[in-house]
């Protein structure tokens, strides 16, 4: 039997609580998936810059890892390293996670653990009673806009600062909306919103600050640390549903470790609605609860 190497791959990782979630979901999926694999050791690769996680990744295998996940700001270089890009990843321009042996693999679990976890927290969701607005153009608005489109999404706008390179981004979905973050507004339906940019990670900046939100409303911020950002917190503060992106983190990483394990992509969650939850609760005691922890 043999003990599984990963690690996540970035920069400015002290916030991350990877390691710990893999080791739990580990002990799940060995019950799911038979293999070769009895352990797993997982940890933090800081990589200061492109051309030093070039190296560590181009080293893998040397190095003994069966896989690595990849966070920013590393994502678009991950991706432009695939030998064989599927077309997820090749029309996302991201990926964060990479599987190493005789295949060396580059996929993106980010956008389907996105929608895994919506589908967890909200059972049969119809997307067409919501208009999608995703904050941020980078590669986790990509991952986001490129699952959700399965879900049904069709009224889906893109806020940033930098629009020209926003609607460079989105230059092969003609049907989405770019805008600045100074002109988000709202229409008269319901609002699924997306926060998909690092504010918020020990930050105690508002991003769409003049966004009015109703009751009904979903707010969704991919930061999980801390559990509970400004973002969230004046969703919620003005009657919206405020979600942060643990589950998102719980489900990628369940994706990934298939990969690892199987050398296949899953086409379905690898967590139980229980399971989900139980970790969703034991990890967020080891979360900073609330973004005014970091406040200064």
């Amino acid at each position: 039997m043999k003990t599984l190497k990963a690690a996540v791959f970035g920069r400015s990782l002290d916030h991350s609580i990877s390691p710990e979630v893999h080791s739990e979901i580990f002990k799940i999926m060995c019950q799911r998936i038979p293999s070769e694999y009895h352990a797993i050791q997982y940890g933090k690769v800081e990589c200061d810059d492109e051309k030093e996680f070039r190296f560590q990744v181009q080293r893998g295998t040397e190095w003994g890892f069966t896989g690595i996940n990849v966070t920013n700001p590393y994502k678009h270089t991950a991706a432009g390293m695939a030998r064989d890009k599927d077309a997820v990843v090749r029309d996302m321009g991201s990926a964060n996670t990479i599987r190493f042996g005789l295949s060396f693999t580059v996929a993106s679990t980010d956008g389907p653990g996105f929608c895994l976890s919506i589908a967890k927290e909200f059972p049969g969701l119809d997307a067409s009673n919501y208009r999608l607005l995703i904050l941020g153009a980078g590669g986790a608005s990509r991952a986001v806009f490129h699952a959700t489109k399965s879900m049904g999404w069709r009224n889906v706008t893109v806020a940033a600062r930098n629009v020209p390179a926003a609607k460079e981004a989105y230059s092969d979905a003609p049907d989405v909306q770019v805008i600045s973050l100074a002109e988000v507004t709202r229409d008269d339906g319901a609002q699924l919103v997306v926060q998909a940019t690092p504010v918020g990670l020990k930050s105690s900046e508002l991003i769409a600050e003049n966004f009015a939100w109703n009751a009904g409303d979903i707010a969704v911020d991919l930061v999980y640390n801390p559990i509970r950002t400004r973002f969230l917190d004046s969703a919620s503060e003005q009657g919206a549903t405020a979600i942060s992106g643990l589950g998102m983190l719980l489900e990628q990483a369940a994706l990934s470790q298939h990969l690892w394990l199987t050398g296949r992509e899953a086409k379905d969650s690898m967590l139980t609605p229980t399971e989900y939850n139980e970790l969703k609760e034991s990890m967020s005691k080891i979360l900073t609860a609330r973004w005014d922890a970091f406040a200064t």
